[in-house]
């Protein structure tokens, strides 16, 4: 892929709106510029009055998505960051029309998020799956992926940030169907024209119920909060540069990542004295304001038959 190509490729096929990840030379790592593509992609998907359904996936067979993009998160590379940060995981988490993820390779960290932040997900035999947040010093997906598999398991999977295979991900209930690469697509969109027929009032009303039923807005808020604390302190640092090290991705004295301002305490101390200061809506936590309202998004944007995005 060069320069010029778009991060993220959009089309329609009927109803649906399929939104492909495309920097397949990173695995589709969630950079600035594809979680901005990313973001407008579900927000023209959504002002479309014509589409019922989401279809994600990755360009290629390699991957899905894998995870945060580390060269930029470590500072080694650059990028335009805008006033406010794009939020993809928000957006599909959010949008009230139904989301298939079709999963076709490596399914990691941010991008193992971004999968569960789907409301069905199809993978190929040769997916797997893994969330290395604590291996990194921080915390991934604690706040949505019990109401898939289970608090036990999701806590064995986060804790331990160990790799699993497709046939795993199929037996604990992270994904929903298994098929070989070829046909993977075809089944997402099938599945995405059968949902796409029926009643679409009665099928976002059924996932607001079923999202105001298994999912926790105190809990995402307090995995947001913990990360904005963990991330950059001494721990998550010498995590990060260490890993970088063992990568082949350049020596921690070619990383340049703000150490933060944890020094005294260690990061758990920190997220809970900062919690306290910072009115995190959380448990135990006294003299708390709630936290602020998120600002409805505005989806206006129509979209033609095929079409790309590139920021």
């Amino acid at each position: 892929m060069t320069e010029q190509e778009p991060v993220v490729l959009e089309a329609r096929d009927g109803a649906v709106a399929v939104i492909t990840l495309n920097r397949p030379e990173r695995h589709h790592a969630l950079s600035a510029a594809l979680s901005a593509a990313l973001d407008a992609a579900i927000t023209n998907a959504e002002g479309d009055p014509e589409v019922r359904v989401i279809v994600v996936t990755g360009s290629g067979t390699r991957a899905f998505c894998a995870g945060g993009d580390m060269l930029e998160m470590s500072g080694v590379e650059k990028a335009e960051r805008p006033a406010t940060p794009a939020n993809p995981i928000g957006a599909l988490t959010k949008t009230p029309l139904p989301v298939i993820a079709a999963i076709n390779g490596y399914c990691y960290g941010g991008g193992a998020r971004l999968a569960v932040a789907c409301d069905i997900r199809l993978a190929s035999t040769t997916a797997t799956f893994r969330l290395p947040g604590a291996e990194y010093g921080l915390v991934v997906a604690a706040a949505t992926l019990p109401r898939l598999i289970g608090a036990a398991k999701a806590k064995e999977l986060i804790f331990t940030a160990r790799k699993i295979d497709a046939a795993e991900a199929l037996a604990i209930g992270l994904v929903n169907s298994l098929h070989e690469p070829e046909q993977l697509m075809p089944a997402a969109m099938a599945m995405a024209h059968t949902i796409a027929r029926h009643s679409p009032e009665a099928i976002r009303i059924s996932k607001l119920v079923i999202d105001a039923a298994t999912l926790s807005d105190e809990a995402d808020e307090m995995e947001s909060h913990a990360n904005r604390t963990l991330r950059g302190s001494d721990d998550q640092v010498a995590r990060f540069r260490s890993f970088h090290r063992v990568q082949g991705g350049g020596t921690s004295s070619g990383l340049q990542v703000a150490t933060g301002s944890v020094k005294f305490f260690g990061a758990s101390e920190a997220f809970a004295r900062s919690s306290r200061a910072q009115s995190c809506s959380c448990p135990g936590v006294t003299n708390a304001s709630p936290a602020p309202a998120k600002d409805p998004k505005h989806r206006s944007s129509s979209w033609p038959s095929a079409r790309t995005v590139s920021t």
